[in-house]
């Protein structure tokens, strides 16, 4: 609303799950400050370890960092941009689920797909 009449468009870029060194680059900084072998939360550190090293896409429906690059450009290059820029299949996905389903029944499935 500030920026109403100035020209300016903001556009959300919802990416959802894209491929990336996300997980490498967490999991060196997970090595170097967390010391899991001593800690009461262990096991939570062992399974989080397994997610963090599993090889190939971390979540169906994964695409390259190309898909987001497409929707940036098109927000700036266009004269009336999109509020939103849905990326993969699962932020289309969510998207609609927000706007027919109860906010409890969404946090929900959230969960679910955590």
């Amino acid at each position: 609303m500030e920026l109403k009449g100035s020209n300016i468009h903001l556009s959300l870029i919802e990416p959802g799950p894209i491929s990336s060194d996300f997980r490498k680059n967490a999991f060196v900084a997970y090595q170097k400050n967390i010391d899991s072998a001593n800690s009461v939360h262990k096991n939570t550190y062992l399974a989080m370890e397994a997610r963090l090293q599993k090889k190939g896409p971390a979540a169906p429906f994964t695409l390259p960092a190309d898909a987001v690059v497409e929707k940036v450009i098109h927000a700036m290059q266009s004269k009336r941009p999109k509020i939103r820029y849905y990326v993969t299949f699962p932020t289309y996905l969510f998207g609609f689920l927000k706007r027919i389903l109860p906010a409890s029944w969404l946090d929900y499935l959230l969960g679910k797909v955590q």
